[in-house]
């Protein structure tokens, strides 16, 4: 099953035959050529006039954006960190899974003592993708080790 939203924002949805070879249904990815072979099913199945895209955009993503905006704000625009420079905590800030934001949150609010030398932001960014690299790996391994239920 495939669904989509039309110009106006109504969602639709269709059942599809085995359109692009092997899809995996229990994902909402699709390769550039399942893409494309979807697409032209579609297309001839609704009729070219019509408009619709596969991309997938929920309200939560939205509102997960703006929690995401509206936190950077504050990192830029708020009380001067003390345990990091401001570069610190925007490099910090982009650790997967808002686990930066909640590094920024429980070190700097709830726990602001003085720290001498204050991080810099090379260290924020060595840091972020050190544990960018080191989530990925477990989600990895979680999802090897896991069985798909």
């Amino acid at each position: 099953m495939i669904v989509w939203l039309d110009r106006a924002n109504h969602p639709h949805w269709i059942e599809v035959p085995d359109v692009a070879g092997s899809v995996d249904h229990n994902t909402s990815y699709f390769s550039d050529l399942q893409r494309r072979s979807v697409t032209e099913w579609l297309t001839k199945q609704v009729g070219p006039d019509s408009s619709f895209s596969l991309e997938r955009r929920t309200p939560a993503s939205t509102v997960g954006l703006a929690f995401g905006l509206a936190a950077l704000a504050f990192i830029v625009f708020g009380p001067r960190p003390v345990r990091g420079t401001r570069w610190y905590w925007f490099w910090i800030a982009g650790v997967p899974l808002g686990l930066g934001f909640a590094a920024y949150a429980v070190r700097e609010l709830m726990h602001p003592e003085v720290v001498r030398p204050r991080r810099s932001g090379f260290d924020g960014f060595v840091t972020t993708i050190i544990c960018g690299f080191v989530l990925a790996g477990l989600t990895m391994t979680a999802a090897w080790l896991v069985p798909r239920l």
